[in-house]
């Protein structure tokens, strides 16, 4: 029976005693009273702990009760240094039964404030670390909504071309999708009202000179009545030359009137901003009325043509309308005016531009009936044609919920022991955690409530490895 506590002596003396043998702590104690006693119940292990290494001369007999009775032992030696083995140093930290915690002589203990102490650094570190400093300035942080945006031409900047009149399509310069410039030719067609203009002013300017050489023969013939009168003329003669001057008169007013009309048609009708034509033959042509795009091309080579007819829809890219669609609940939660920030795609494997801020001119009141959401437009300038129309993007629409208080960047802000903390800068290659009230984080940026005052210096980039070192210095007092 005294065998078997000789095999248990090397282990109770490494767990049992409290100390540290080789690295170890007092928890192995457990799982080692544990392990003996498994041992214990094995017979062939039991066999050669309680004989093989005391009585190798002896042979176990199965019969006899012996290897139980030091069994029993086993356990009541492992149940003896479990409950008298001191508690790890780490206990400090398991509750007890007045609400506490429960502390051991062996267990260094850590001061309350030590995660609040400033951290110092050397100017090689902050440079290896990177670290960088924004100051906290009053601010106001609004809600914003995430939404799915569309890119749609500006109407008020896209023109659908008519021509002036009606004829054949002689040739076509452009394709949908081409950038054109002012006064480029478009297409051009054979125009037949335009042949049919230029005939009547021939006509017409015909006929005002034939009412002009009228109009100078009757003047001469009552100008001779005039001076013959009372002698060869009679009176009532003259009256009837005054009569067939006066006539004449009107007939060249009327030719010339003829005339204006087709040399208006001729200026504005079949000349204006989207249209021009030859000064001769029957040739119109059409041209782009500003820098833009061709968005659409709805004719072909040898089609008719008719004032009726879109032929071409040019739009000038450089205006765009940013389109929102949002559930009536959340656009009641927007006004007019308010910020909109439209998310980029990347180009190529750079990374993405800044987000584009607009300010969302309209909020519709009804909903679209296919979709059932509400369009939120903004205007903006395509300057550099990133925007496309038909494109897709993420845009945030700035709400009316919103709060006031000292803003930082978000990555300013990280989580020490549960408690939001920034790490201020108090002098050069200093930080000291500070634990603060978070109000709200919105699109990069945190409101702080409580815990920092305006002007204060905090880490942003960098803040991460500060709060390394905390916890590393935490795990090294543990």
């Amino acid at each position: 029976m005294c065998a078997f506590p000789l095999g248990v002596f090397p282990l109770f003396r490494s767990g049992a005693t409290g100390r540290l043998s080789e690295g170890r702590t007092p928890d192995v104690v457990q799982p080692v009273c544990v392990g003996v006693l498994r041992l214990a119940r094995l017979s062939s292990l039991r066999n050669t702990l309680l004989w093989g290494s005391v009585l190798p001369e002896r042979k176990p007999d199965p019969t006899d009760g012996t290897g139980w009775m030091c069994s029993v032992w086993a356990a009541a030696l492992c149940a003896t240094v479990w409950l008298i083995a001191p508690m790890p140093a780490h206990a400090e930290d398991a509750p007890t039964a007045s609400g506490g915690s429960q502390t051991t002589p062996n267990a260094p203990a850590v001061p309350e404030d030590a995660a609040q102490k400033p951290l110092t650094l050397s100017a090689e570190a902050v440079r290896n670390e990177g670290i960088r400093c924004v100051a906290a300035v009053p601010g106001t942080l609004a809600h914003m909504l995430p939404a799915m945006a569309r890119v749609v031409p500006d109407t008020t900047h896209t023109v659908a071309i008519h021509p002036a009149g009606t004829g054949k399509i002689l040739s076509i310069a452009v394709l949908p999708g081409q950038s054109v410039r002012k006064g480029q030719m478009l297409l051009q067609y054979q125009n037949h009202a335009l042949h049919i203009a230029r005939l009547q002013e021939t006509q017409t300017r015909t006929a005002l000179a034939a009412a002009l050489a009228a109009q100078k023969e009757a003047g001469e013939a009552y100008g001779r009545a005039r001076a013959l009168a009372g002698t060869t003329v009679s009176a009532g003669e003259a009256q009837r030359r005054l009569a067939a001057l006066q006539l004449a008169r009107e007939n060249v007013a009327a030719r010339q009137a003829e005339l204006g009309v087709l040399e208006h048609r001729f200026q504005e009708e079949y000349t204006s901003a989207t249209e021009e034509h030859a000064a001769q033959d029957e040739t119109s042509t059409l041209i782009a009325p500003f820098d833009g795009t061709v968005t659409s091309l709805t004719t072909a080579i040898a089609a008719d043509v008719d004032p009726a007819l879109v032929l071409i829809t040019v739009s000038d890219t450089q205006h765009v309308w940013i389109v929102s669609d949002v559930a009536p609940q959340d656009a009641a939660l927007l006004a007019a005016g308010g910020m909109q920030q439209t998310l980029l795609p990347a180009q190529g494997n750079g990374p993405p531009p800044p987000a584009l801020t607009s300010h969302m001119e309209t909020i519709d009141t009804g909903t679209d009936p296919a979709t059932g959401l509400v369009q939120v437009l903004s205007r903006v300038q395509n300057n550099g044609t990133t925007l496309r129309p038909g494109m897709v993007l993420n845009s945030l629409l700035q709400t009316t919920q919103q709060a006031s208080g000292l803003v930082v960047p978000a990555e300013a802000v990280q989580t020490l022991d549960g408690q939001d903390t920034v790490f201020v800068k108090t002098a050069e290659g200093t930080f000291r955690p500070t634990p603060v009230t978070l109000g709200m984080e919105e699109n990069g940026q945190a409101l702080i409530r409580s815990g920092l005052k305006a002007g204060d210096q905090v880490v942003t980039h960098g803040s991460i490895a500060l709060k390394g070192m905390v916890v590393l210095a935490g795990m090294d007092a543990d």
